[in-house]
């Protein structure tokens, strides 16, 4: 898969509501692409915050 599909897929990824086969295509690209990686690891860093947003 090109970086592009994959950034787009892991928000979705990270929240477990990928199918199998992209789980397995992911983590294929995630094993070899430093950048996605990185992405990947900024994402979940983020999303384990648990902040809570207050609307204004």
């Amino acid at each position: 898969m090109k970086c592009e599909i994959i950034q787009d897929l892991l928000p979705s990824y990270i929240e477990k509501l990928t199918s199998l086969h992209s789980n397995e295509e992911i983590e294929k690209h995630l094993q070899t692409c430093e950048s996605c990686l990185q992405s990947y690891h900024e994402m979940t860093a983020t999303a384990n915050l648990n902040v809570p947003i207050v609307d204004k």
